[in-house]
């Protein structure tokens, strides 16, 4: 086999009136011992050799740089035999190739190419990456979670709606105005702080403008009310039903109607389960709720468990254990709690009071000295007794006094039926940074910001796969996680009970975007998993599992459709789990494909393509726009219908998006047929 070399040509520019643009090339010889040889005059390069015919092609051009572009891997061929070669003209390649094709085998062109970096930054994303044209302020917890790798690959379409059950929103703020619809019935504006106006920016506000950016800043969102006094529980799940029918992906849900303790589930109900796996199996819409603000232990000796925290001499809540908030801990709802992620973790902690290289370190307390926020952290304090193993002592890292014997650290709620953990401690509101005057600080602390940051993630999972059903979107989040329960000491006292570990917002994407292609190379690595039913059967190549351990209860069944490549993994689960590994080379990965979304989109040529067309914004005002993502389309009839099958409205197109106005629509739900000779879809909307 040939020996191959690479020539590699590098952009510069002269000094002086004229600048003379240079080439850049990887080059590809047959043998690096054969290179040609040079001398330097007046600072380029003459050929020294004695091939006659290589010596009249360089004498043609002007040869800036000619070397060995990896001289330091010794042993391989293919690396030692790519040339880095920088000239005048882009001809000097093709005349090597075809003058001396036994000498000079192939090229890459890497003219006004620059090496960058994989991250998308937004204009508007704050002090966190400047220029900043938005509020003055960090986005650090975005980085933390990856956000600006998975902007590039996809931010997010209007076509994607996210549903919002929540509270009152502003509207007219620039993160959400234009891109926030309600449900029939209901306005939810307001123009003072709002809950929801906080959760929706966090999910889906709008980037590149004055605000700030929510993870899906292209998607659109749909918003129902939920009771705060004003809206009864059966209203609230009602809407849920509504939030599906209008086309919501996925729905969030920052807030709780029922709480209880082990053994004792007093927020259980069954009717509110029922709806929920409904909604799964009518309309495959991924259901993502807070898992709670209230600490997570009680007993008999530890008062550490209502709304307002340790009070002194309080009634312990029985029958004590854990505490479970609904609806985040029924079935087929991916609970969300939240991970520290301010101050960087390094070992070992430093006990010195030094705020900028130190931040993590607050004080010294009369128990130990209290590192703060630590990243990947539960909760919100550690202690140094032991720079190596900040575990703290007893319980779950706290102190112990007269009226909390056993430990407990306050904390958000965790528990055995949380699915994964998003940052909830100093998260960026934007609602309180809008209205100063409420007097809410514009850093806040909830799971009730942690839940939209991953239904914003599953918001660009959709857009790149909208294929995907709930059971897969659950398996990628917690597949590609960061493991901080078994691979940090922060947390050893919550086994358990922090799911799969810290939400991984490019991971996800990538997972998703690596599943499509027919080249793609889906990977899980570093974790190990003790639970959890994971079930991926759509991988349309290889999918590799590097340092992964199943183990115990899990369940787990993957279906690639050419490979899977397994290096050091271990799979031993107990008599309840099982491991199924299977290649399929006839699977069919999806009738669908992703939609172009976002300026940063990179949806590769060899995805498969998709059929679905998509009806935006929804609900609307009777105006809207459809989108059927395929090149060609002809003799299209476009037929509106109500709900009793009524003849609304039709037309033809021969456009593969088109918009629609059919003024004076009662509001209600309606349905959108298209038809050809290859197209047969129906859609709904609902008129507001």
């Amino acid at each position: 086999m040939k020996n191959v070399y690479l020539f590699m040509i590098c952009l510069f520019f002269f000094s002086g009136n004229a600048q003379t643009k240079k080439y850049t090339y990887y080059l590809y010889l047959n043998d690096y011992n054969q290179a040609p040889t040079f001398t330097t005059q007046n600072g380029l390069l003459v050929y020294s050799g004695t091939n006659q015919a290589m010596k009249t092609i360089f004498d043609k051009y002007k040869i800036y740089e000619f070397k060995q572009a990896f001289p330091d891997f010794a042993g391989s061929s293919c690396i030692l035999n790519t040339f880095l070669v920088v000239t005048d003209s882009s001809a000097l390649i093709n005349d090597l190739k075809k003058g001396l094709p036994s000498n000079f085998i192939s090229s890459d062109d890497l003219t006004d190419k620059p090496v960058g970096t994989l991250n998308s930054y937004p204009t508007d994303y704050g002090t966190t990456h400047l220029p900043n044209s938005g509020a003055n302020v960090s986005r650090s917890e975005l980085d933390y979670l990856s956000a600006p790798v998975a902007w590039d690959i996809t931010t997010g379409h209007p076509a994607t709606i996210i549903g919002i059950s929540d509270s009152a929103f502003d509207n007219t703020s620039p993160d959400l105005i234009g891109k926030l619809s309600f449900v029939p019935g209901w306005n939810g504006y307001s123009s003072s702080w709002e809950h929801g106006t906080a959760v929706a920016e966090l999910a889906a506000g709008k980037g590149n403008n004055t605000g700030s950016v929510g993870v899906c800043m292209d998607c659109n969102i749909l918003a129902s009310p939920i009771g705060f006094g004003d809206t009864s529980v059966c209203d609230a799940f009602n809407n849920l039903r509504v939030l599906a029918a209008g086309g919501a992906r996925v729905i969030n849900m920052s807030w709780h109607n029922g709480a209880g303790y082990t053994n004792f589930m007093g927020g259980y109900r069954q009717a509110e389960q029922c709806i929920i796996n409904y909604l799964v199996d009518t309309y495959d819409v991924v259901l993502v709720g807070a898992a709670g603000n209230a600490p997570s232990y009680s007993t008999a000796q530890s008062y550490i468990s209502g709304e307002t925290g340790g009070v002194l001499n309080g009634i312990p809540i029985t029958p004590f254990g854990e505490l479970f908030i609904y609806p985040a801990s029924y079935d087929n709802v991916i609970s969300v709690s939240t991970v520290h992620h301010k101050n960087a973790y390094t070992l070992p902690l430093s006990n010195v009071l030094d705020p900028v290289n130190n931040p993590s370190y607050c004080c010294t307390s009369s128990w130990f000295p209290i590192h703060v926020d630590l990243q990947d952290s539960v909760s919100g304090s550690a202690s140094s007794l032991d720079p190596n193993n900040p575990v703290g002592v007893l319980r779950n890292g706290y102190y112990q006094n007269a009226y909390n014997p056993d430990g407990f650290q306050w904390n958000h709620t965790v528990n055995g039926l949380v699915d994964i953990m998003s940052t909830g401690h100093n998260v960026f509101d934007y609602s309180a940074y809008l209205n100063p005057s409420s007097g809410m600080p514009i850093y806040n602390d909830g799971t009730s910001f942690s839940a939209p940051i991953v239904s914003g993630t599953i918001g660009l999972m959709f857009d790149r796969n909208p294929c995907l059903n709930s059971v897969e979107v659950r398996s990628i989040l917690q597949l590609v996680s960061k493991d901080i329960e078994h691979y940090s000491t922060l947390n050893n006292n919550y086994l358990d009970k922090v799911g799969s570990g810290k939400l991984e917002i490019g991971k996800s994407v990538i997972f998703v975007d690596e599943m499509m292609k027919t080249n793609g190379n889906a990977v899980i690595e570093n974790h190990t998993f003790t639970k959890f039913d994971f079930n991926l059967s759509r991988i349309n190549n290889k999918l590799t599992m590097n340092n992964v351990v199943f183990r115990d209860k899990n369940t787990s069944a993957f279906t690639a459709k050419n490979n899977i490549d397994i290096t050091n993994a271990d799979f031993f689960p107990n008599a309840t789990g099982r491991i199924d590994l299977k290649i399929n080379g006839g699977l069919t990965v999806c009738n669908t494909a992703p939609k172009m979304a976002g300026n940063n989109a990179s949806h590769d040529s060899d995805s498969l393509k998709i059929n679905r067309a998509v009806l935006y914004p929804n609900p609307n005002n009777g105006s809207f726009s459809i989108m059927l993502n395929r090149s060609e389309v002809k003799d299209l009839a476009v037929t509106v219908f109500d709900v009793f099958g009524k003849l609304i409205y039709q037309t033809k197109t021969n456009q593969n998006e088109f918009d629609l106005n059919i003024p004076n629509l009662p509001t209600g739900m309606y349905m959108v047929k298209l038809s050809s000779n290859s197209i047969n879809e129906t859609l709904k909307f609902i008129k507001e």
